[in-house]
């Protein structure tokens, strides 16, 4: 296989995510737009996270799932997009079983944190 052939297939790797990426955002708009407003919560109370992190988030609290799995990482586009968080360029190993412990994206929060609360006497 020549350096060329290899070139191309990345290239053509590159497009095919962006297709299935493109299609994933098309066919969970509406359930993008509603976790970008579940994730805005969640980020103003955890400053670094891997997506997956937030993912259990939307478990535990029996939010609705996308059409598909592959929706997350469009999904992560979208929130970086809408400047709710920022890519670290920092990897961690995926805790998730299913993912068999690759690298993925570490997060950073670009949401104000809340404050807290003044509990004492002016």
């Amino acid at each position: 296989m020549t350096q060329l052939a290899l070139i191309l297939d990345r290239v053509e790797s590159k497009r095919l995510k962006r297709e299935g990426m493109d299609l994933a955002r098309v066919k969970n708009s509406a359930w993008m737009r509603e976790r970008l407003f579940d994730l805005r919560e969640y980020a103003a109370h955890t400053r670094r996270f891997p997506m997956e992190f937030f993912r259990a988030w939307c478990d535990q609290h029996h939010k609705p799932s996308p059409s598909s799995p592959k929706a997350w990482g469009a999904f992560a586009g979208y929130a970086v997009g809408q400047g709710v968080i920022t890519p670290t360029g920092s990897f961690t190993p995926a805790a998730s079983k299913k993912t068999h412990a690759h690298r993925v994206m570490i997060y950073e929060s670009r949401v104000d944190p809340e404050p807290v609360p003044f509990a004492g006497y002016v």
